[in-house]
């Protein structure tokens, strides 16, 4: 709370303690009056500019720093902050003409880094580089800003090196060893990443062991902090958000929510916008429409994170909203085209016309295709040159541009073969991929879509091949694979007589999820819903599957009951819903048909069942639904699909 009165001895006090805790706003509340009427005050006025650049408000900081010019016109520093304010408030050509302004009277050198950061601003790293060159290079500053410089060049051997050298003059800095570390992470150099984040964290929480975990107290209540300038300082959080987007690239997502996890807890109005996007990414598989709606949320704001646009785009690929999506980026096309590098915007654009125009979405796609086969053979040819060169760094960048394109080709690829896929052109689908081998036999999500397509085939020693090639990945842990991938290469061992191979996937998934349960949950304690994976469960849905697709209705039906046990509670999601759902709307047609008879104890577990589903999934959702144009976030619940099936198998219970 704002106080509503300070005694005049006390002003100063209020004022830099607040500082001092990073309670900006209660001193701008405070001060904003008095610059009305102390208009020219330089105490008031300075403040209020620090503290408006604190919060980054560069326009009001500007504003502060005018006046202040006005007050003391030969005070060079005011003139400069000035300058600063006006060029991160988006205005280079008036903070240019101040610099000259004040130039003749002026350090040449710290008007040189002033005129480099008006440069960088404007995003003209050559300029901004050729200025620093020519100033000193012990200058720790001059380092850090030529470092920024090349970064933004995307030269990220040459930025790392002049971090490093900026850091060997001042010694260890948090936002220094941050800078330096997403440099390194940029090169795919998780290694030295990683070490350096944890020399930012270990520091850190060194200083300061209350920002350490847990945060739970003694009564249960969780301790929040505030953002005072000491956290800030420290780039905790920041370092924190790294090591997190790293685990999440080599797709070790569990280790990146509890990374995320650690993250000091803040009020929800100080969650600063990268922490908020980062949360919502790894929790968008269990809440998609939460996901959307923040967001939703962030890219409403002045400035946010530039990788929110396209996974929000993303978000409503993934949960099928593709006429929300289309509306989103035609109502913000100016700012998609300039925010989404140009190949994913004509991909996002792809997906959205193949709704209408698929022959023409499967040209882009195409020529997306090729543009990235084109740009993997430059780099490849980089890479082995680099190689016979020695030239470490270079190859570094070459392999990590190389996995760049990679990362674009592999949806551009996926999404032309779920064209086949949804018109069950399996064969095609197969060939679409084989096309791919030279270029992406070693990606996991390739190998997983060929067992798929061999599988629908209904080849399964084939399928079954490329399944086993991606579980080898996984020697300690099956639940890190898709559970569906799993339940096809059981399947495809019971088709092919394999019947052990079988049984020893699924001891080996039931071992992994009792170590699981066994782990998360303290002993004498009832399981919670999310510590049990769902893994043994669908593979059991997916053979109960296959028996019923056989004409044994009884055993498959048995198995598919038996898969939810102990409780239909712990076990149902939109998953594996999806699957018990699909054969029982398939046994209601049976029955429609006369093709199959049930005996009263069967339809009386269908029912029982689907009672159980009913009141467990009342709160599950199925798909986001955006009501109004985006004016809100709603979906549809497992619960009211369960219990029209449920009326269903009550007539043939008649």
């Amino acid at each position: 709370m704002i106080p509503q009165r300070v005694r005049d001895g006390d002003v100063t006090t209020f004022i830099y303690e607040s500082i001092a805790t990073g309670k900006y706003t209660e001193v701008i509340e405070f001060l904003r009056p008095k610059s009305q009427t102390h208009f020219n005050s330089q105490a008031v006025q300075s403040v209020l500019g620090w503290c408006y650049v604190a919060q980054q408000d560069y326009v009001n900081a500007a504003d502060c720093y005018e006046r202040l010019t006005s007050i003391q016109p030969d005070n060079n520093s005011y003139w400069q902050h000035y300058a600063q304010c006006l060029s991160k408030a988006g205005f280079p050509s008036e903070a240019l003409k101040i610099v000259n302004f004040v130039a003749a009277r002026s350090d040449p050198e710290t008007i040189a880094i002033l005129k480099a950061s008006i440069r960088f601003q404007e995003q003209e790293p050559r300029e901004c580089k050729a200025i620093l060159e020519k100033c000193s290079q012990k200058n720790p500053t001059v380092l850090r800003n030529l470092g920024c410089a090349h970064f933004q060049a995307k030269e990220y051997p040459e930025a790392a090196a002049r971090f490093s050298q900026a850091l060997a003059i001042t010694g260890f800095q948090p936002s220094l060893t941050y800078a330096l570390a997403v440099t390194h992470f940029e090169m795919r150099d998780f290694r030295q990443t990683a070490k350096l984040l944890n020399d930012i964290i270990s520091k850190a929480l060194s200083a300061d062991p209350g920002l350490a975990p847990p945060f739970q107290t003694a009564t249960e209540t969780t301790r929040t902090f505030k953002n005072t300038p000491a956290l800030q300082d420290s780039c905790l959080i920041e370092a924190y958000n790294l090591k997190a987007a790293m685990e999440f690239q080599t797709m070790n997502y569990e280790a990146a929510r509890a990374v995320i996890g650690n993250i000091p807890p803040r009020h929800e109005e100080e969650i600063d916008m990268i922490t908020l996007h980062n949360k919502a990414i790894l929790d968008a598989e269990n809440n998609p429409d939460e996901g959307i709606e923040i967001l939703t949320h962030i890219v409403s704001q002045p400035a946010y994170p530039k990788e929110t646009l396209a996974n929000l785009v993303i978000m409503y690929f993934r949960e099928e909203l593709f006429d929300v999506a289309a509306d989103f980026m035609a109502e913000n096309i100016e700012l998609c085209f300039t925010q989404l590098p140009e190949d994913i915007y004509n991909l996002f654009e792809a997906v959205i016309i193949e709704q209408t125009a698929p022959e023409e979405a499967y040209v882009r796609f195409e020529s997306l295709i090729i543009r990235y086969q084109e740009q993997l053979k430059k780099f490849g040819n980089q890479e082995k040159a680099n190689r016979r060169d020695g030239s470490t760094d270079k190859l570094k960048l070459a392999e990590a541009e190389y996995d760049q394109v990679l990362e674009r080709l592999l949806p551009a690829v996926m999404s032309q073969a779920m064209m086949y896929w949804e018109r069950k052109n399996y064969l095609q689908v197969e060939k679409q991929l084989k096309r791919m081998h030279e270029y992406l036999s070693d990606q996991q999500l390739w190998r997983t879509n060929m067992g798929h397509a061999l599988f629908m085939l209904e080849n399964y020693v084939e399928a079954s091949k490329f399944y086993e090639t991606v579980v080898r990945t996984q020697t300690t842990d099956l639940l890190k694979l898709s559970p569906v991938l799993l339940a096809n290469l059981c399947v495809s061992y019971v088709m092919t007589s394999r019947n052990d191979e079988a049984e020893a996937v699924l001891r080996r998934v039931e071992e992994a999820e009792e170590r699981q349960s066994r782990t998360l949950e303290p002993v004498g304690v009832a399981p919670a819903k999310d510590s049990n994976s769902s893994h043994l469960c669908l593979i059991n849905l997916v053979i109960g599957t296959l028996y019923c697709s056989k004409g044994n209705f009884q055993f498959g039906l048995s198995r598919i009951l038996r898969s939810f046990e102990p409780s239909v509670a712990q076990k149902l999601d939109k998953t594996t819903w999806l699957y018990a759902k699909r054969m029982l709307l398939g046994l209601i047609y049976k029955l429609n048909h006369h093709e199959v008879t049930l005996s009263a104890t069967n339809l009386t577990e269908c029912i029982d069942f689907l009672e159980q589903c009913e009141e467990a999934g009342r709160t599950i959702p199925l798909r986001v639904q955006i009501q109004g144009g985006r004016g809100g976030v709603t979906s549809s619940f497992v619960g009211a699909e369960a219990r029209l099936l449920k009326k269903l198998f009550l007539k043939y219970a008649k």
